[in-house]
């Protein structure tokens, strides 16, 4: 994962000019079915190594201490292991790249693409935070006028998020019927049921609502950066077994489109 060494040298003013190889995205070219990439994982599938775990050095919870606290004789056999199989899978995956054909695509595409990637997470996506806290309030008004709304259709107020409080309204207290399928609050079955009961219509757009309004609109703004007044996200090229990239802390790609909203 040599995105990440790249982040914490430019950090200390070191700018790395050229990257030879990337393990972690050596493995996942082979296997992009797999999703564990990492030198621990790696090390044990190929070689039956068991890594000195950082959890063994700086243990974890209320008792974690600082790698800097931990005896250097301790630190350096942890750092020589994750430097010796780095190499070690380096040259088993050179050699595999090439058997498969996926050399060009490695060196070409692949490696390249990381200090494109490094550059765009530290330069960091903008947010109108402004803006969103206006809309937090619209949003908020919106859905204690639906939860109202919902009330009465039920003839009680209940907490709309239980699914188990939902399906007893829905099927116990006012009787709706799915047929020979399994009582559910998912989504696709109340898709099913809105045309007929405006109660499961008045849900899906409650939770629509809700989760932009918990999930963006008023958590984006708490990832914000101080220093740069920017969301620094993480771009993964070794998640998705399609290629694809993926986005991580907070994940931008599943921002709900296409409505007013």
């Amino acid at each position: 994962n040599i995105k990440y060494d790249m982040h914490i040298l430019k950090n200390h003013g070191i700018q790395l000019k050229n990257i030879a190889f990337d393990t972690m995205i050596a493995s996942y070219l082979l296997n992009p079915q797999n999703n564990r990439h990492s030198l621990d994982h790696l090390s044990l599938e190929k070689f039956h190594k068991v890594k000195i775990s950082i959890k063994d050095l700086i243990g974890t919870g209320k008792k974690q201490i600082s790698l800097r606290e931990v005896p250097i004789q301790d630190v350096g056999h942890y750092c020589a292991e994750d430097v010796d199989y780095t190499c070690r899978l380096k040259k088993l995956f050179e050699s595999e790249l090439a058997k498969e054909n996926l050399s060009q695509l490695f060196y070409e595409m692949e490696l390249p693409l990381i200090p494109v990637l490094v550059a765009m997470e530290r330069f960091g996506m903008y947010l109108d935070q402004e803006q969103l806290h206006t809309m937090s309030g619209v949003l908020r008004q919106k859905l204690e006028r639906i939860e109202k709304e919902i009330y009465d259709l039920a003839g009680e107020p209940f907490n709309i998020k239980s699914p188990k409080q939902l399906s007893e309204i829905l099927f116990d207290k006012l009787q709706i019927s799915i047929g020979n399928k399994k009582k559910s609050t998912r989504a696709d079955i109340l898709e099913t049921l809105k045309q007929d009961y405006p109660i499961a219509a008045k849900i899906l757009e409650f939770r629509g609502l809700e989760k932009l309004r918990s999930t963006y609109v008023e958590t984006l703004p708490l990832q914000v950066y101080e220093d740069t007044g920017r969301i620094h996200c993480t771009f993964m090229q070794t998640v998705t077994a399609t290629g694809r990239l993926s986005c991580q802390d907070p994940n931008l790609q599943n921002i709900p489109i296409r409505s007013e909203e």
